[in-house]
């Protein structure tokens, strides 16, 4: 994969593995008002979900509809990945994807999934390069999510991040 880089994690949890009260948590995260922001692409942003949905509906899913809180945790994680200067899906003091997204305003989910990746320049390189790593591909094509979100953002330095969640209710 040369430069660019990808952190492989199968992220699916099931609400009732994690408590009923998941939803109603009383975690507050906080927007640092002296956080830096990293620059962000949305025309990048809605290529990915077009090319991912090409591909599920190829393999015979349904195509992902955006969702606002969902889009909403993916940016806001991969602008703190971008100020970091690190790939992960779970920085230090962040809560994990499933928390994210239920602080982000996606209640009552069943199922949530996470691929991150830096390094790549393109929306269809970052895509192809998830479609070729098959735990990633797992998640892209997963049948089972209905919403997504992707975030993308450039270090300082120019390196890229990117982000999608998955969800469903």
């Amino acid at each position: 994969m040369g430069k660019s880089t990808i952190a492989a994690s199968i992220l699916l949890a099931i609400l009732a593995l994690a408590g009923p009260a998941l939803g109603s948590q009383p975690y507050a995260q906080a927007e640092d008002p002296n956080a830096k922001a990293a620059r962000a692409n949305p025309a990048f942003e809605r290529q990915v979900v077009k090319i991912v949905n090409k591909k599920r509906v190829a393999h015979g899913c349904h195509k992902l509809k955006i969702n606002n809180a969902v889009h909403r945790a993916a940016r806001r994680h991969t602008n703190k990945q971008a100020v970091a200067n690190e790939l992960s899906h779970q920085l230090p003091g962040e809560p994990w994807v499933g928390l994210r997204l239920t602080i982000a305003g996606y209640n009552n989910w069943t199922r949530v999934g996470e691929v991150v990746a830096e390094g790549y320049q393109t929306p269809k390189q970052v895509v192809q390069g998830w479609l070729d790593d098959i735990p990633h591909r797992r998640i892209l094509l997963d049948c089972h999510f209905k919403d997504t979100g992707v975030g993308y953002a450039e270090a300082s330095d120019g390196t890229p991040y990117w982000t999608q969640d998955f969800g469903r209710k």
